[in-house]
């Protein structure tokens, strides 16, 4: 997998079908991310399940709503591994982290700090928000592929600029629609 430096100095995910902040596969979580998160949300503070999934849709702006079924088997390992403790209070079953979970937040802090950052880029699409978003995703794909076509073809510094004004003159005319 590639990276490249995020304006915050952060490493990001790249590569040939990424673009924005999602993976090639169009998920927010890549390989053992998830159990990060969950470990980070619980060096905050103990919480149950349900509201650690709450947190994370937040931090996502709603853009990505963790399920029942990638959370729970997650913190069982995370129990498994001695990295995490739960407890029963008031009928729901309290999560905490073990010393040896806090070394492991300790550890893994840059990778958390990476994956904060992501969030709050992908938070920023927010279009889990806005459903009426799904209307334009079509034209804004075939553009993309248009663009894709011209820089395949010709692929030079006079072409990347031509495109980079048209881009730029169609988000100040998105921009204001929105004044008007």
């Amino acid at each position: 997998m590639m990276f490249h430096r995020h304006k915050h100095g952060r490493r990001h995910r790249c590569g040939p079908r990424n673009w924005g902040p999602w993976d090639a596969g169009g998920r927010f979580f890549g390989q053992g991310e998830i159990r990060l998160a969950l470990l980070a949300l619980l060096a905050e503070k103990p919480m149950h399940g349900y509201k650690m999934m709450r947190l994370l849709e937040e931090r996502l702006n709603g853009s990505y709503k963790a399920s029942a079924g990638a959370i729970y088997p997650t913190l069982q390992l995370l129990e498994d591994e001695g990295l995490i403790t739960s407890e029963k209070e008031d009928g729901k079953k309290v999560c905490r982290l073990t010393e040896a979970g806090e070394a492991q937040v300790e550890q893994s802090k840059d990778e958390i700090a990476d994956l904060w950052v992501r969030a709050e880029e992908w938070g920023e699409w927010g279009i889990g928000n806005y459903p009426a978003m799904s209307v334009l995703a079509r034209p804004t794909l075939m553009l993309m592929k248009s663009i894709k076509k011209q820089v395949r073809r010709a692929n030079d510094a006079t072409t990347f600029h031509a495109i980079e004004q048209v881009l730029i003159r169609a988000r100040e005319e998105v921009e204001r629609i929105g004044k008007a």
